[in-house]
Formats: C-alpha cells, sequence, structure tokens
C-alpha cells in the first residue's frame, strides 16, 4: 500500500498521511494527522485493506496524529478488539489508548 493523503479539497493541504510499513513480524500502519471526520472512515479503509497481512501483528502508530477527536475513539476500540496493537508517543494520546483499551475511565 502506498501513502495516502485526504485534504480538505483540491489546493488545500493533506490534514492526514496513512504509510504502511512491513517487516517479517509485522505491518504498521502509520497515521499523522488529525483523525476525526471523514479522516476516520479513510484509516478504517486502510485497517481494513491490512486484513491479508498472513499473520502478522498489526500495527496502528498514532505517533504523528494531533488530534483524536471522540468519534474516532470508536475506530480504535475495533482496531483493538480485532487484535490490533496501537502505538503512541506522546502523553495526551497514550492516554487516550489506555482509555479505549479499557485501562483509563472515559472522561467525557
Amino acid at each position: 500500500m502506498a501513502d495516502a493523503y485526504a485534504s480538505a479539497g483540491e489546493g488545500s493541504p493533506a490534514i492526514l498521511r496513512i504509510s504502511v510499513q512491513e517487516s517479517p513480524g509485522a505491518v504498521t500502519l502509520l497515521v499523522e494527522g488529525q483523525l476525526s471526520g471523514p479522516w476516520i472512515g479513510e484509516v478504517e479503509r486502510a485497517w481494513s485493506a491490512l486484513a491479508a497481512t498472513g499473520g502478522r501483528r498489526r500495527v496502528v502508530d498514532l505517533s504523528g496524529v494531533t488530534f483524536v477527536a471522540a468519534e474516532a475513539k470508536v475506530l480504535l476500540r475495533q482496531i483493538v478488539a480485532q487484535a490490533g496493537e496501537l502505538h503512541a508517543a506522546d502523553v495526551m494520546t497514550r492516554a487516550i489508548i489506555e482509555e479505549v483499551q479499557g485501562q483509563r475511565p472515559d472522561p467525557g
């Protein structure tokens, strides 16, 4: 899968970038930008495309995500339920991951 870019419209800068890194043991979906609105569906489609990974671990790396909408947590919960791993680098996104994994109470 090549890099995919989603933007608000022609001439608008991309606010979401999705790319895939493959290794013998895992396939990683790298998500950068805002995980909100129509971009949630883009990530869902990319996640679905990883279904044929040949038994490798499936990882969604949210280290480049700058915003996670409440609606996006539904998708993240689905990814966890489908044995996907979520990774993040910053405190805010790690807290969201803990929340969707059931390790932290939902604040709202």
